[in-house]
C-alpha cells in the first residue's frame, strides 16, 4: 500500500530527486506565478509534494509513522515557524518552494525523534 509514497530508492537517488523537485519546482512554479500573476498559486502543489517527500525520508514504511509524518508537514507548513515564514517571502519560484522544504525538514525531524524515543 505504501509503495507509491516511499517508492524503493537507496539515499543517493531519493537526495537527487528531492534536489531536482526543488529546481525544477521553483523553475516551473516561477514560469506558473508570472503568467496567473499569483505570487503563491495555491494551484501549485509541487512544493507540497516536495515538502512530504523530504517529511518521509528514511521513516520505516509503517502506516502510523506515514501519518506522523504527514500530520507534522502539514502543521509545520500552516504554522510556517521561523525562518519558513521568512522564506516564503523569496520572491518568484524559490519562496513558493522553500517554506515548503522548511516545513517537511521540520516534520523529518520531529518524526525521526519520535522514532527514536519510541524503539
Amino acid at each position: 500500500m505504501t509503495w507509491y509514497l516511499l517508492p524503493e530508492f537507496n539515499s543517493v537517488v531519493y537526495l537527487l530527486i528531492l534536489v531536482g523537485l526543488l529546481i525544477l519546482g521553483s523553475l516551473a512554479s516561477e514560469n506558473y506565478s508570472a503568467h496567473s500573476e499569483k505570487s503563491d498559486p495555491s494551484e501549485v502543489v509541487i512544493d507540497e509534494w516536495l515538502g512530504m517527500w523530504i517529511a518521509l525520508y528514511a521513516v520505516p514504511k509503517e502506516l502510523t509513522w506515514i501519518i506522523v509524518s504527514f500530520l507534522l508537514f502539514r502543521f509545520f507548513d500552516v504554522v510556517k515557524i521561523q525562518p519558513a515564514r521568512q522564506l516564503e517571502r523569496m520572491h518568484g519560484g524559490w519562496g513558493i518552494m522553500m517554506d515548503d522544504v522548511a516545513a517537511g525538514l521540520y516534520a523529518l525531524g520531529i518524526t525521526h525523534l519520535l522514532i527514536w524515543v519510541t524503539k
